[in-house]
């Protein structure tokens, strides 16, 4: 536009040439002159404005290609490898066995007969540890103990908190398994069995480290505490929720808790091929919402009245086609600061330290050919449950469905509630109260998330760089074998319970995984990889060493 309005100025205000023959202007009799129109000159006006333009543009995209090939690198923020000042030694094949024998334990949320066995299969395995740690049962539910350090004068050095659950989810169709779900069987290298990724190799790698150093004749410079939780696939409360309160009674806090979260993850990220071990550092909330369908029902028959199925059916399936708007925030920036400097692409390196350059990409690339990237800067929801009907030949008076939606950070429930709830026209219901509605849709908050979820745990810290310079001395210790990544963890842990007794919270998992492999959690053939196995627990036990001596 402003082009257009240049030249059509310049044609209204520039003078005509005045005519002239041609051989007094050009010195080119009209005879010898070439055949055709002669260009006017406002055409010869436009054709130099063009021109200027053309060379605008040229000298931009110089500037452009410049910038972002020529100039010099970004700097890499990928830190150095923490050695531990002894030699490791761990009985692998011992570790393999516990480990098997403790996913044999089918510990599902709320059976509380195999939670009790399992806490006593932890004492009666680790007869070092239980000799040193100072078990508590709390509230019949949680597992706790503390390894008392040397020196008891280290304010300045706070304890650490390693914490896991217990307790895994239900297995749907057990014979789709490659082997049953809780016979912890081997194949491959491979053990299998609900509970060897979420979470019992973490809980069991932490008291194998312990056991090790024990036996070692380690004796810690800090204390080190573990919290082993019951019911975090639920909700949390009663386990890591009464735990939590239990140790701020008592006046403590943490230089750092460690929890389940985000894997040592392989082409996750688009263009770079190196393995990245991400660590969450804030996760996203998780209200839990119910889209509840009304109307008269009756005989089948007559099916001509409302349908409480059919309405919710239309509901769910506008649900499906929503896609919340990208969101860029400042965990986002990190890892991208992270992550950025390493990427093989001179241009995508340059692109993606921009803010509103990447928000426009992530508008474009569909979710579903990013997965974890659409994950990682969205707000999402899915249906998980259905309920209806009471007979065949009955229409119900009644269908709901569960939405689990998972919030960034920047969004808040009622935020996403009353979205969902002006796209599918439903009305918002408080808890306890009783629609109005004869026919129609209502929605309401059956869970609540999780508080200080969207707490950020600063990355400026001794705790971090003795976390990731241990993740790199026994993962990878160079750029070129493995990437450290600050990252927002897409699930709920029971790490948020314990954030008013820290600063620092990582929700990390020390586990390689791929795609195939996370679409394992909450599935099926649930698997670990027994040499994976090994690595966790020599990360535990270099973790251990080298927070007592940084």
């Amino acid at each position: 536009m402003y082009l257009e309005n240049t030249m059509a100025e310049s044609d209204e205000t520039r003078p005509l040439v005045p005519s002239t023959p041609d051989d007094e202007r050009t010195g080119i009799s009209s005879s010898s002159a070439a055949s055709g129109p002669e260009p006017t000159p406002n055409a010869i006006h436009k054709e130099d404005d063009v021109q200027t333009w053309m060379l605008w543009v040229l000298a931009i995209g110089i500037g452009v290609f410049t910038y972002l090939c020529i100039y010099p690198p970004l700097p890499s923020l990928q830190g150095p490898s923490i050695d531990p000042n002894l030699l490791l030694k761990v009985n692998t094949t011992r570790a393999h066995q516990n480990l098997a024998n403790a996913i044999r334990i089918p510990t599902i949320s709320g059976d509380t007969k195999e939670l009790a066995a399992f806490r006593q299969f932890v004492v009666d395995t680790f007869p070092k540890a239980s000799q040193v740690l100072e078990w508590e049962v709390v509230e019949e539910c949680g597992l706790m103990g503390k390894w008392q350090g040397r020196d008891q004068n280290l304010k300045e050095k706070l304890p650490a908190l390693w914490i896991a659950h217990m307790d895994v989810v239900p297995v749907d169709a057990p014979e789709t398994w490659t082997v049953p779900p809780f016979d912890a069987s081997v194949v491959d290298g491979m053990l299998y069995g609900r509970g060897t990724l979420d979470d019992k190799s973490m809980l069991m790698a932490e008291m194998e480290a312990v056991e090790a150093l024990l036996e070692m004749g380690y004796v810690p410079k800090r204390s080190l505490y573990v919290a082993f939780g019951c019911d975090e696939e639920i909700h949390g409360d009663e386990g890591a929720g009464r735990m939590s309160s239990l140790l701020q009674e008592r006046g403590l806090k943490f230089e750092y808790v460690l929890d389940e979260g985000m894997p040592i993850a392989q082409q996750l990220f688009p263009g770079i091929s190196t393995p990245i071990a991400f660590i969450g550092l804030v996760e996203k909330s998780n209200p839990v919402f119910k889209i509840t369908a009304r109307a008269a029902g009756g005989h089948a028959s007559l099916p001509f009245a409302p349908n409480p199925i059919h309405l919710l059916s239309r509901a769910i399936a506008t649900l499906s086609t929503l896609t919340a708007p990208p969101g860029f925030t400042e965990v986002t920036q990190w890892l991208l600061d992270h992550l950025s400097p390493e990427h093989p692409s001179a241009i995508v390196r340059r692109i993606l330290r921009h803010p509103t350059l990447v928000n426009l990409l992530l508008k474009v690339i569909p979710p579903e050919r990013a997965p974890g990237l659409a994950a990682l800067t969205r707000t999402t929801w899915t249906t998980t449950q259905i309920q209806s009907g009471v007979a065949a030949n009955v229409m119900p008076g009644e269908a709901s469905a569960i939405i689990n939606a998972r919030i960034r950070p920047g969004e808040t429930e009622s935020e996403i509630l009353h979205f969902i709830a002006r796209k599918i026209g439903a009305q918002i219901i408080q808890p306890g109260e009783t629609p109005t509605l004869d026919n129609g849709l209502w929605i309401e908050t059956i869970s609540h998330p999780r508080p200080n979820a969207h707490r950020l745990t600063p990355i400026d810290t001794n705790a971090w760089k003795t976390l990731t310079g241990t993740i790199r001395h026994v993962f990878g210790k160079t750029k070129e074998e493995l990437l450290v990544s600050p990252s927002l963890l897409m699930a709920g842990t029971d790490s948020v319970h314990y954030s008013s007794l820290t600063d620092s919270i990582y929700r990390f998992q020390p586990v390689p995984m791929t795609s195939q492999d996370t679409a394992r959690l909450h599935g099926i053939d649930e698997r670990i990889g027994l040499k994976d196995y090994d690595k966790m627990i020599e990360f535990f036990m270099a973790l251990k060493v080298n927070g007592d001596e940084n």
